[in-house]
């Protein structure tokens, strides 16, 4: 019990050092990637509670989409967007179970953190801040959709 305790610590501690070069704590680690994933699992599971969670009120998202004819649109979302996005876009399963949700920390600094996340729709870079309660929160999203 030690010894996978031990064993997952510096699994967790390596983690840290990959991502952030050793400048992040392993809480704040694992804080900004709970909150990540909140964040997409909002949307996945219909739980608009997690926005609340994890996504600043402030928030900021900028999208880059593909039309049929081959041109782009860049829809911008709200908060309040992204809670209607998170009560609704997947209440009838468009998301398959299993769908893609791969999380990779950029890097954290003491109160600001830089993330990416691949999932169902395409690909999000996320900045996050950290609030004077030590809670992360994500400020601003760019995301592709995919082709």
């Amino acid at each position: 019990m030690v010894i996978g305790s031990v064993v997952a610590g510096l699994m967790l501690t390596a983690s840290v050092e990959a991502c952030c070069g050793g400048t992040a704590s392993a809480a704040d680690e694992a804080a900004v990637r709970a909150a990540v994933s909140d964040y997409v699992d909002s949307i996945y599971q219909v739980q608009p509670a997690k926005v609340h969670r994890s996504v600043a009120p402030d928030l900021n998202k900028l999208g880059v989409t593909f039309k049929r004819d081959g041109t782009t649109s860049m829809p911008r979302m709200s908060y309040d967007e992204l809670l209607e996005v998170a009560k609704k876009y997947n209440v009838a399963g468009r998301i398959p179970p299993g769908a893609i949700k791969q999380i990779r920390i950029l890097d954290i600094q003491s109160h600001i953190s830089n993330a990416r996340l691949e999932a169902e729709w395409g690909v999000d870079y996320l900045l996050l801040t950290k609030d004077q309660d030590g809670r992360w929160q994500i400020r601003q999203v760019l995301w592709q959709a995919k082709r």
